[in-house]
Formats: C-alpha cells, structure tokens, sequence
C-alpha cells in the first residue's frame, strides 16, 4: 500500500531542489560560523540577563546547529540505505528505514535534551508484545510528536504509523524518509476532516504483529484558548452529557471525536495504549526556545495499556470511554503538578 502524497513530480523535486540544499547549506554556515555564532549569542544573552536565564540564546545556536546535523544525517543516510537495499524485499527495506527514523528521532531528542538540560523520568505500563496498537498521545508542543519513536516505537520494536500535516513536508528528512514509510500526510482547510478521517482508515487497516498508528486524539497543541474553544463547542452541541465529562479538564483539550473513533473502528484487534507526559507545556515553537521556556524542565512521562476487549463497540459508548480515559490523563497531569508545587 502507498501512501505517499498525491501531488505532481514538479510539486514534489520542486520542493526537494529547495529544501535539501537548504539544510545542507544551514549546516555548513552554522558549522563553520559556530564561533561567531555562539560569541554573538553569548553577548546579547549578558546584555539580557543570560546568566541568570540559563543562556538561552547560545542554547538557540546550538539547537539549531543540532536540528540541520540531524536532518543532514537523515537525508544521507536514507542515500546509502537506497544503495544497499537495492533488490532488497520491501518488508525488510521498510524496516531498514525503520531504524533509520528511530536513530533520527533519537538523536533529535537527546540533542534537545542535553542542550536544554532537561529530566526525563519515565513511569511505563506499556509491555510489548504481538498485538498491534494504536497509541493516543498528548499534544503539548512541536517536541513532543519525537516521544513515540524515543519511547515506544524504538525500544519495543514497534512499527509506528504517524498522521501528518502537509506542511512538514518542508523537512527533506521527513519527505523523502516519511513519504516511503506507511505514513498518510494531510491537508488543512476544506474537507480536511474527511480527508484526515480517510487517511486514518488507511493507516489503521490491517496492521501487523508489532505495528500501530499514532493518535493525537486533541487534533491540535494544547493552550488554554483552544481548551475554551473546545469546550465552548462542546457546549454549543448540546450534548450535556459529554459537556459534564469534558468541562472540568484543566491540562488537555476534549478528544476529537471523528479521528479517534475512525482508527478504534478500523482496527478492531489493536490494544490502546495512552502516552501522557508534562514538562512541554508552553513551548509552542521557536521563539519559546529562544525565550528559554523549556530549560532546566522536567519531564515526566506515563504510558498505560487498555486490552481492546475493555473498548465498547457502540459509538457513542466508546467516546464515553474516550473522555473518561482521556480525563485519566488530565488527572495525572495534574498529580504531577501538584506533587511539584508541594
């Protein structure tokens, strides 16, 4: 089965001739002015306070160095994997690009990690074994999507499926590595709910032993004006009952219903296992890194199986089941909290 994305040769190396030269080019200019870079990032940290802010500007640089490494790393190795896998099964050249994202996902975080000094502590429940899975993740920040091949996918061996927006395309690592892996990329605007539900169909049909498909069942990164959104619609529906369930979360936004459901209904075999995790919050993209948001954060991450024989059947049944797990996760955010504040 193919998913790449539908879309002219032109579309797609037109794209391609722009962004992996461009990745290359960041490299070599940040790799050869990294002196420069760090002394001038160095200066306007001191001139704002740096020291006592944990530097986060020279954090910056070398953030940024990291990512084009990384993705440099991932567009040359995906060329030598093309070189020795030639006549090579598909089942088996699909793995060899398996690893090869977990090594990329894996070195993106661990480079985040040491650069921002962060804790990661990890409280599992997830035990492997041959059961395909579907995995429902939380959706804090733009770091956040690397937690399932850092934590679940690379560890268990676990093929994982991701549902994407277009626009990532723009990372030549991810395009040409994601765009040859069971991956579905979609579109936002018109009909983009149907046409993210249809992708979703796709991903979650006939999934293997040790495959699965990512969920982020809240369609969108977390912030305290799309949970008032979210639950203003919710209201608007007139569903009082669901409202009861959803009003009183405090660190998640509601479940979407029409994905979450889709992927449950489609692989009917498939175990869920939940990915909560704190620490992320408030870093929304790249000017939080520059504001040192994440510095010094600990991160905490819990994961915890559901045997499908416990998921209702019934529609409406298993969106109940939906809000009240998902309000598990909500009220293990809010241990932590507490438990940080006392």
């Amino acid at each position: 089965m193919s998913f790449e994305v539908r879309e002219s040769r032109w579309t797609r190396w037109g794209r391609r001739a722009l962004s992996v030269p461009a990745v290359y080019l960041g490299l070599a200019i940040t790799t050869l002015g990294l002196p420069l870079w760090l002394a001038l990032a160095a200066i306007a940290d001191v001139a704002s306070g740096g020291p006592r802010r944990r530097w986060p500007l020279v954090r910056s640089v070398v953030l940024l160095w990291g990512y084009f490494f990384w993705v440099c790393f991932g567009v040359t190795s995906w060329a030598v994997a093309e070189l020795i896998s030639f006549g090579t099964p598909r089942p088996r050249y699909l793995r060899r690009l398996f690893r090869l994202q977990q090594i990329w996902a894996r070195g993106l975080f661990n480079m985040a990690r040491r650069t921002l000094s962060l804790r990661v502590h990890v409280e599992e429940g997830f035990v492997p074994d041959e059961q395909p899975i579907l995995l429902f993740v939380r959706h804090a920040s733009l770091v956040d999507v690397l937690l399932p091949a850092v934590f679940v996918s690379g560890p268990h061996d676990v093929l994982l499926r991701y549902v994407m927006k277009r626009e990532v395309l723009f990372d030549p690592a991810i395009d040409i590595v994601g765009q040859r892996l069971e991956n579905a990329f979609v579109s936002r605007g018109k009909g983009s709910a149907e046409r993210e539900e249809q992708a979703i169909r796709s991903l979650a049909s006939g999934l293997g032993a040790r495959e699965g498909v990512i969920v982020f069942p809240e369609g969108t990164r977390f912030s305290e004006d799309k949970q008032r959104e979210a639950i203003g619609r919710v209201r608007a529906s007139g569903d009082a009952e669901r409202l009861a369930r959803v009003e009183g979360l405090r660190h998640v936004l509601p479940p979407r219903s029409r994905g979450p459901l889709a992927v449950l209904d489609t692989a009917q075999r498939a175990d869920v296992i939940f990915l909560a995790h704190r620490g992320f919050d408030g870093a929304h993209g790249a000017l939080d890194l520059l504001r040192g948001t994440l510095i010094g954060r600990a991160i905490e991450l819990k994961t915890w199986r559901v045997p499908r024989a416990e998921v209702p059947a019934e529609r409406e049944a298993c969106l109940a089941w939906l809000d009240r797990e998902w309000a598990r996760v909500d009220a293990w955010i809010e241990s932590r909290v507490a438990a940080e504040t006392a």
